[in-house]
């Protein structure tokens, strides 16, 4: 018995994730009012089954430069996310961006990885396969929270989005935190 107690004392205490977190590490996008208070709040799960980037053109720069238009991961002026990708089909000195890298989100249809392409020549006839398993904006893996304020600022409300779908009584629901809603949707959704 005493053994038992001693194994229990010194026993590591147990993995703890946040509570509604599905899958351990989640990344947030936040989005502010014009008075800089948080209005919305996006969460989704950093682990996303692969989906994929369709590239359309590329720089000869260092970095590297990819456009991919409406590429669907996070962007803000002020801060870049940082998603992993993975790419192939790159030929002859653009073999080089074969590989998984860490991209850089430049812009709502740019990215860079840390591949010096400036000798690489015309991106021309390429052919990437970009995947990733970051969450997109445009997917529907988001839970998403909404800030409302009084004219002085102070917090007043908050809501999740209604999950209601349907044409009858019976199919109308409350707010939702499921991971299940359109970030960039967000402005055009019910809140209770």
């Amino acid at each position: 018995m005493e053994l038992l107690l001693h194994a229990a004392l010194f026993a590591q205490p147990p993995l703890q994730t946040i509570p509604g977190d599905p899958n351990g590490a989640t990344q947030s996008a936040k989005f502010y009012d014009a008075n800089g208070n948080l209005q919305y709040k996006c969460e989704a799960s950093s682990l996303q089954k692969l989906s994929l980037v369709t590239v359309s053109a590329a720089s000869n720069a260092n970095p590297a430069s990819f456009t991919a238009t409406s590429h669907g991961f996070y962007y803000s002026s002020t801060s870049a996310a940082k998603p992993v990708v993975f790419i192939s089909g790159g030929t002859g000195n653009w073999a080089g961006v074969n590989g998984m890298w860490i991209a850089t989100v430049t812009g709502a249809n740019t990215f860079t990885i840390p591949v010096d392409s400036s000798a690489f020549g015309s991106f021309t006839g390429q052919s990437l396969t970009i995947v990733t398993r970051a969450p997109k904006t445009s997917q529907g893996v988001w839970r998403i929270h909404f800030y409302s304020y009084d004219a002085n600022g102070n917090p007043e409300w908050d809501g999740w989005p209604s999950a209601s779908n349907g044409s009858n009584q019976g199919q109308l629901g409350g707010g939702s935190s499921s991971y299940t809603f359109i970030c960039d949707n967000r402005a055009f959704l019910a809140y209770q």
